[in-house]
């Protein structure tokens, strides 16, 4: 089955109201983990922890739903188009067992399959538009054209579910926008997110681009994956997600902006600074 067809297919199967987060509990069980340990995570979640460990961990939570539907329907989506069934099946238990066969090697060959991702020209500023918005425009105007997959990887209980901004047979892209006041913040989250992506897709290369939103300019780098880094990064957030301490931003101006103000333990102790 062609990847579209599959992409329609799945769609309609999970589309059933509260099928998923059925599915999300099922699979829990299945799991022998609590309904309320996190397990399915972005692995862009997991690169925030370098801007903010609580951010990363909040974020993580809110958003689980979102990635358990993302790693479920590749797994399905992946089997169809790999030949390796030709039918979803219909039962939740047969459902969530599709795909434990389909191996780095399988996502290889689809990736093999995939066109490079070429955005619209759309370089201009525009009026109204929130910064999630401006960056995702200019990050598809102005990102290299290349191929990527979505997958997911097991790793100590947790799952984690991520797609490069491009993947060639040596490195992983990513690809960032920013304002340049900001820059040596933002880079360190784009590496970290690159060297999660090398690790886990085995790749040995990264190639980090961010463009600067203020300026027009563009800073490449092209360096080794630090797998050491990867590794790291994911041992803390899962200490802060077992109940260990949180690593404080380094900049008080990060939790005076922060989506999670309201309810993070971390605000309390800084309302002095940004009030």
């Amino acid at each position: 089955m062609d990847q579209a067809s599959a992409e329609v297919l799945i769609a309609r199967t999970l589309s059933t109201p509260g099928r998923l987060k059925r599915l999300l509990a099922l699979e829990k069980e299945r799991r022998d983990v609590p309904a309320h340990q996190l397990v399915f995570v972005g692995i862009h979640n997991i690169a925030q922890y370098r801007w903010c460990s609580e951010f990363s961990l909040l974020k993580s939570r809110e958003r689980e739903l979102e990635f358990f539907h993302a790693y479920l329907s590749d797994r399905l989506a992946y089997s169809l188009e790999l030949g390796h069934l030709d039918r979803l099946p219909d039962k939740n238990d047969a459902l969530l067992g599709v795909g434990d066969d389909i191996c780095i090697e399988d996502i290889n060959e689809l990736l093999a399959r995939r066109k490079p991702q070429i955005g619209p020209a759309e370089a201009e500023i525009r009026a109204g538009e929130t910064p999630l918005e401006r960056g995702r425009r200019l990050e598809k105007a102005h990102r290299e054209p290349h191929a990527t997959i979505e997958w997911n990887f097991e790793w100590r209980g947790y799952v984690f579910v991520g797609v490069p901004d491009g993947m060639t047979d040596k490195y992983v892209y990513e690809f960032k926008t920013t304002q340049s006041g900001i820059l040596n913040y933002s880079k360190v989250v784009a590496h970290q997110q690159a060297d999660l992506y090398g690790f886990f897709f085995d790749r040995s290369k990264k190639r980090v681009q961010i463009l600067m939103i203020d300026t027009g300019h563009i800073e490449t780098w092209d360096e080794k994956v630090d797998d050491w880094r990867a590794m790291n990064v994911t041992e803390k957030f899962a200490s802060l997600d077992a109940g260990g301490p949180v690593e404080l931003p380094t900049a008080v101006w990060k939790c005076k902006r922060c989506e999670f103000r309201a309810v993070c333990p971390v605000t309390p102790a800084r309302q002095g600074s940004f009030l």
